[in-house]
C-alpha cells in the first residue's frame, strides 16, 4: 500500500444506491448508482430519487469496499460521474415504467 495521501487505499467503504426494481422482459432489473464518498451523499440522493418517483418500492443505499488502490483523480472523477448518474436518473422518464 502506498503511503502517498494522493492514492486513495485498497480496502475503503464507499457507499451506492440502487434503484427500486422493475420487470421488463420477465427479468428484475434496477441500477446501481456509484460510488459516492459518505453515507449521508449516498442517502440524500435515494431520498431524492424517493420523492421523485414514488411508490411502495424504495431505492436503497448500501456499502462497498474497493479492492486495489486508485489515485485521488480517478476517486474524484468516480464520484463526480456518479453525481452525473443521479441527475440523469432525476431528469429522465420514471425508470420503474415498461416500455
Amino acid at each position: 500500500m502506498s503511503t502517498d495521501k494522493s492514492v486513495s487505499e485498497a480496502g475503503v467503504t464507499y457507499w451506492f444506491i440502487t434503484t427500486p426494481a422493475v420487470i421488463k422482459n420477465g427479468l428484475p432489473c434496477s441500477r446501481m448508482i456509484h460510488p459516492f464518498a459518505t453515507a449521508e451523499e449516498a442517502e440524500n440522493g435515494a431520498e431524492l430519487l424517493n420523492a421523485r418517483f414514488p411508490d411502495s418500492k424504495k431505492a436503497y443505499v448500501g456499502q462497498l469496499t474497493y479492492q486495489g488502490e486508485r489515485s485521488a483523480e480517478d476517486m474524484e472523477q468516480a464520484f463526480r460521474v456518479a453525481r452525473g448518474d443521479l441527475a440523469d436518473q432525476l431528469a429522465g422518464p420514471d425508470p420503474r415504467s415498461c416500455p
